[in-house]
């Protein structure tokens, strides 16, 4: 209910109350006497000294009460803060600022969450006290603690009173109230109270600030970076994932304010935010439609309509939390076809957990999540593990998986990187590590640039797991992650290593073209840009993993924005469809496995549509 608003002559003009004499504590005015208790403030900003208000810096709340009258509460800052409280008689308060001078940032954080969680209340006692009250509260919030305020009754002008719209009072001939309860239920879903949280596993985002216009709440929010990259000299970020708890309803537009200078700023183009109310239910996430990004702010925008008071969880791809991997490992140790051992622990602590199945005579190492912000991988980890355990129909597996438990020794990470996924990070481990960065030294031993990889102080999980892989050997190996800006699944080669060769690169085609066979949201024309031939990074596992066995190698790249060779744009690319390119995998395996060592020149008895296919990024 809007009210009119009170000009600086006509706040001016107001007579003071007892409230302002020397001793009040004799008036008869129950409602200045209440109003007095909420009041006894003589402090000032904290660190200041203290200064003798000046008339101009006066701020005043009008309070509109029964019969129309307006209670006037001036508010006397030591700095030119403009605080307006209104109150709906007997409804509720809403509270607004201005000022006449610059308000530094940090000050319009502090005031802002405490205005807009203010926004409604639900008055027990007369509206002056809730007022003064309002703006005790906003000022304890703040750190700026009022030196004095004063209570003035105010007759109104007729020019204010036309602009005021009066409380509708029910007839008493009305044969019902419910049209006023939801009137005023509609009034209170115009801007609800919001709340943001990231104290959870994987939580990442950071409460900036609430602004409302017309009725419509804006929630800011930033993404918290990564620890520090040393290699890399930077601090990664683009993961987020917050919960918004609620309290009335209404649509609510959120922003991430920091999108534009997170590590992909460009990728944010065309992505859609995931909503739930159920977190822990994978396919209970849902795209929000209206995602934008504006490069000229470096916004990332969307809005929410919240149908009621509760909570609902944003998040840039649906978590997988420790406690689901958890529960993943605890399914696999109780499969008597399969062994799991800990490689080693983690910085905080964590195992590293490896799955080994498969009785063949090939050696097949698939690794996930090294960038713990990239979920999809564990979800394709998930599935993978599903149907070749059987985990989802009491240990029975298909025909194809039964062959190829004859063909290969499977040893199987679902997560690299459990410490920076409960973290909430988006590339790198808990003392910023960049695990993709970690599979080799860099530089020359001694000079100013070597850097020394993996190392059990900065990077246990490569050193664990590389230190494995040389005992078993490796002759086929995937490393799954989540890429930000194609809107495709695709493999990145080892074409840039000095052992590429034709035996490697018929075996990505073949490889490749049976996956695509497989499983159509698998395609092979669009990937990163291969590496010129010997530019290789061998820091980078796939990489390195090519060069030091010689094997077929690749990393195999999700999207986090919906999937273009299967549109589906209010799900996109999900849990369900990682797990099931997981299971597909399988198929793929199986059909390159009688030529991972073969010695012979078996590229020309192949079919033309194994033939490999040179990537590029461009796709529109």
């Amino acid at each position: 209910m809007p009210l009119g608003i009170l000009t600086n002559r006509e706040l001016n003009s107001a007579e003071p109350s007892a409230l302002d004499k020397e001793d009040d504590t004799t008036s008869s005015d129950a409602n200045v006497l209440l109003a007095r208790r909420h009041t006894r403030l003589g402090a000032v900003p904290l660190g200041t000294t203290p200064t003798k208000p000046s008339p101009h810096v006066v701020t005043a709340a009008a309070v509109v009460g029964p019969g129309a009258e307006v209670v006037v509460v001036r508010v006397f800052w030591p700095q030119p803060y403009v605080l307006g409280c209104r109150v709906n008689w007997p409804l509720s308060v809403s509270v607004g600022l201005r000022s006449k001078m610059y308000v530094p940032g940090s000050l319009r954080r502090q005031l802002s969450f405490p205005l807009l969680a203010s926004r409604h209340l639900f008055l027990r006692t007369e509206p002056i006290v809730a007022a003064v009250d309002m703006l005790r509260r906003v000022a304890l919030a703040s750190s700026l603690l009022l030196v004095r305020t004063s209570v003035a009754r105010y007759q109104p002008t007729p020019a204010f009173l036309s602009s005021v719209q009066r409380p509708v009072t029910p007839s008493r001939h009305s044969s019902s109230t419910s049209t006023s309860t939801s009137s005023l239920k509609m009034k209170f879903n115009d801007a609800p109270i919001v709340s943001i949280s990231d104290a959870f596993d994987g939580g990442n985002g950071k409460f900036v600030e609430t602004t409302t216009s017309g009725g419509q709440a804006t929630v800011k929010v930033q993404i918290k970076p990564d620890i520090y990259t040393e290699l890399e000299k930077k601090h990664h970020f683009q993961h987020f994932y917050f919960r918004s708890a609620v309290k009335g309803a209404g649509k609510v537009k959120y922003a991430i304010t920091n999108a534009g200078d997170a590590s992909y700023a460009k990728a944010w183009k065309d992505s859609t935010t995931f909503a739930s109310v159920t977190p822990s239910d994978p396919g209970s996430w849902k795209r929000v439609l209206d995602t934008s990004y504006d490069a000229s702010t470096g916004h990332l925008t969307w809005s929410y309509n919240h149908k009621a008071s509760g909570s609902v969880y944003f998040a840039y791809f649906p978590p997988f939390s420790y406690e689901r991997h958890l529960e993943l490992i605890s399914s696999c140790e109780s499969s008597p076809d399969c062994e799991v051992k800990s490689l080693g622990k983690t910085l905080d602590g964590r195992e590293i957990e490896c799955v080994t199945l498969g009785s063949g005579n090939r050696t097949c190492w698939i690794t996930h999540r090294q960038h713990p912000g990239e979920n999809m991988a564990e979800y394709y980890a998930e599935g993978l593990l599903t149907r070749l355990l059987g985990l989802d129909s009491s240990g029975s597996v298909d025909g194809m998986v039964a062959r190829v438990l004859k063909m290969y020794t499977f040893h199987i990470v679902p997560s690299m990187n459990p410490d920076g996924a409960a973290r909430g990070h988006l590339r790198t481990n808990a003392c910023g590590a960049n695990l993709n960065r970690e599979w080799a030294s860099t530089g020359e031993e001694g000079a100013d640039d070597y850097y020394e990889a993996p190392t059990l102080e900065r990077s246990p999980e490569v050193y664990h797991v590389l230190r494995k892989m040389d005992e078993t050997g490796v002759d086929a190996f995937l490393d799954v992650h989540g890429d930000e800006a194609l809107p495709f699944n695709f493999l990145a080669g080892s074409e840039g290593c000095t052992n590429w060769s034709s035996r490697l690169k018929a075996l990505h085609g073949a490889f490749l073209a049976s996956y695509e066979r497989a499983n159509s949201d698998m395609q092979r024309k669009i990937s990163y840009e291969p590496d010129e031939p010997n530019h290789a990074s061998t820091n980078i596992c796939s990489n390195q993993i090519a060069l030091r066995f010689n094997c077929f190698s690749a990393t195999l790249e999700q999207p986090f924005k919906d999937c273009l060779t299967n549109p589906d744009p209010e799900r996109g690319w999900n849990p369900a469809r990682a797990a099931q390119l997981g299971k597909s995998v399988i198929d793929a395996l199986a059909y390159v496995y009688p030529y991972l060592r073969d010695e012979t020149e078996f590229w020309n008895s192949l079919p033309a549509e194994d033939a490999y296919v040179r990537p590029t990024n461009k796709y529109n």
